[in-house]
């Protein structure tokens, strides 16, 4: 049998990746902490009272097994995984900023990963609705294996960002503490028609 050669190595970005985006540029997007603590702590409520109930159920419906050593560690998890996606939506820094060069924007939540991209190696950015409350800024690089490479975690999470806005890198725009109008506006601004918009 031929000899194939060695495996090919990992794929690593040929764009800048740093851990936090820098706040010294011209134009910067936070998340709003506010109003995605509003939103999360809301859901976060609810899944409380929702196992708080559960639990009050299966008591009163039984008498000879106790429900909450079987319930607790389920209820533990749930509570424990939307608090981490809560810290994780609004801790990290800036979720995205721009130059006359190009873009910054998170691709990895947690860690916290950034990637740099020059304006001409990014071929559209739309906006599109993410479930029942985001909507997403979404970029979508000429090469598509841009931001890849950084882990299991933000591969799973790029992969979902694909499915709901059919790009691997998004930022929020709901949740962002500047408008969505004057985002699109400082993309147009700094992409200066070399980006499709919409």
């Amino acid at each position: 049998m031929p000899y194939a050669g060695p495996p090919p190595a990992p794929f690593a970005s040929p764009y800048l990746v740093v851990d936090r985006i820098p706040e010294i540029e011209p134009y910067v997007v936070n998340i709003n902490k506010a109003k995605a603590g509003a939103i999360w702590g809301t859901f976060v409520a609810f899944i409380v009272l929702l196992w708080i109930g559960l639990i009050i159920s299966a008591f009163a419906a039984t008498e000879e097994l106790n429900p909450l050593s079987i319930m607790l560690l389920p209820a533990l998890i749930s509570i424990g995984v939307n608090c981490f996606i809560w810290y994780t939506v609004v801790s990290g820094g800036p979720q995205l900023a721009m130059n006359p060069y190009g873009m910054w924007i998170r691709v990895r939540k947690w860690p916290v990963k950034a990637l740099f991209l020059p304006w001409d190696s990014i071929e559209r950015i739309y906006v599109r609705r993410v479930g029942l409350v985001d909507r997403a800024l979404c970029v979508q690089p000429r090469d598509p294996r841009a931001g890849s490479g950084l882990g299991t975690f933000a591969n799973w999470e790029q992969s979902l960002q694909q499915a709901f806005t059919g790009a691997q890198l998004t930022a929020s725009v709901r949740f962002a503490d500047r408008p969505e109008p004057e985002i699109m506006g400082a993309v147009s601004h700094f992409a200066a028609g070399r980006v499709w918009l919409g």
